[in-house]
């Protein structure tokens, strides 16, 4: 029984260390949960194997109670036959002392108590040997159950180590991927920046050159044959057909050139816009030999505009585009005609070059 308790100290002292094992792991709750879980179900194993290992022992004990009252028994049994015994052997003598005569016979009857005694004490002797060897096997299939579970508990504890290294590593190239994307966030929204302070002045700029335009073609303005309208990124300015063609052609008149070579001039000194000419009409067909519809009277119009602006050769060809879009982008409904005629313009559209020429 002895190596049964020591035993039993030694499976509890691995559980203490295993204990104090955890007690030291570092844990992330928010990126171990499962570890946490699978931890919590060695703890719930763990007490499980305690209170076999409690059961176990007062299963031992029990035992070991009924093996010593056994003992007890057969020894008070053998007491009371050492009892027998004496009174026989008394009982004997004094058969002697009264019958000398039968001295063979009583021989005879005290060999026969001897046997008898002989057998009581090695059935006596059998018992005993019976509880030691009992008592010895369950011994050994304890200490074997208790070498199991070291294993299983050393097993687990391993599998938990690499879980947690295996997570740590996880863990670790997840936040170098975060720094690194920080990092490119981080570069980016410093770009954006720069990007939104060039805007910024580019917008200050198309200011600044809107209101002089204004002021050099302020007769334009006050008659109503020309706009100039702004937008967050852009700045359009915005003639009506009727200073810059005669009705149904898109040759330019004589008069207007002056108005576009300000424009042009203007443009000269914007070099960080990209210009769009539009050309656009009213709702009403054309049908002639050179304009058959809509759509090509606007493409001829917006391009005889182009190709006036880049006389001034100081402007860089390769920032301007032509677009006709006939009668399909009105800024007014084709319902009369006051906004017929406020449809059939050619728009010069100032775009930060970099978000493109879109109205």
């Amino acid at each position: 029984m002895y190596h049964l308790n020591s035993a039993v100290v030694r499976i509890l002292s691995v559980f203490l260390a295993v204990g104090a094992l955890h007690a030291d792991m570092f844990y992330y709750p928010s990126e171990y949960t499962k570890l946490e879980n699978d931890i919590y179900a060695l703890s719930v194993q763990k007490s499980i194997l305690e209170k076999q290992l409690a059961d176990a022992k007062k299963d031992a004990a029990f035992q070991k109670n009924q093996y010593e009252e056994n003992i007890r028994n057969l020894n008070s049994r053998i007491a009371s036959l050492e009892d027998k015994l004496r009174e026989t052997q008394n009982a004997l003598r004094d058969e002697r002392r009264n019958h000398a005569d039968d001295n063979a016979y009583n021989t005879l009857k005290l060999d026969e108590k001897d046997r008898q005694l002989k057998t009581l004490r090695h059935q006596s002797s059998e018992a005993q040997q019976k509880l030691a060897d009992a008592a010895a096997a369950q011994e050994k299939k304890y200490l074997a159950e208790i070498d199991r579970l070291k294993k299983e508990l050393e097993k687990n504890r391993e599998e938990h180590r690499q879980q947690l290294a295996d997570l740590t590593a996880e863990k670790n190239q997840r936040i170098a991927e975060l720094e690194a994307a920080l990092s490119e966030k981080t570069r980016a929204l410093a770009s954006c920046i720069d990007l939104a302070q060039q805007q910024k002045q580019t917008v200050s700029e198309l200011e600044t050159q809107a209101k002089e335009l204004e002021n050099k073609l302020q007769k334009e303005i006050s008659e109503g044959n020309l706009r100039i309208k702004r937008f967050k990124d852009r700045i359009v300015i915005n003639i009506d057909d009727k200073i810059l063609f005669p009705s149904g052609s898109a040759q330019l008149r004589r008069e207007v050139k002056k108005t576009l070579d300000t424009v042009a001039d203007m443009l000269s000194r914007n070099t960080s816009s990209r210009i769009l000419v539009e050309g656009h009409t009213d709702n009403i067909p054309i049908r002639t030999p050179r304009f058959p519809d809509n759509w090509e009277l606007s493409s001829a119009r917006a391009l005889s505009v182009l190709r006036h602006l880049l006389e001034n050769k100081t402007l860089e060809a390769a920032r301007f585009g032509a677009a006709g879009y006939g009668e399909y982008r009105p800024v007014a409904p084709n319902n009369s005609a006051a906004n017929r005629q406020l449809n059939r313009r050619v728009d010069i559209i100032l775009q930060l070059a970099d978000t493109g020429a879109q109205k």
